[in-house]
């Protein structure tokens, strides 16, 4: 995937659709960690979050669940950052 723009929408708190991502690095039933074209990080928390689709060719990222939270980080994790998370 090339780095472009990405997109993010919610719907209803309980859908969540996004576009260019270019990785998955967590996830569970509470919280979700992607990356944005390789470099930026959105963090994704609720409950019985699962996700619907993800299609690393093209970046698209779709969750299903309660949405509470959604935090977007910019830049690459440093090691120590890494172990903090």
């Amino acid at each position: 995937m090339t780095e472009t723009g990405h997109t993010l929408q919610i719907e209803n708190a309980n859908r969540l659709c996004m576009t260019g991502i270019s990785e998955v690095e967590s996830f569970s039933e509470n919280k979700v960690v992607a990356v944005i074209s390789g470099k930026d990080r959105i963090t994704i928390v609720g409950s019985n979050l699962k996700i619907s689709v993800f299609q690393k060719e093209n970046g698209n990222l779709r969750l299903d669940g309660e949405i509470r939270q959604v935090t977007y980080s910019a830049g690459k994790l440093s090691a120590v950052g890494k172990l903090f998370k």
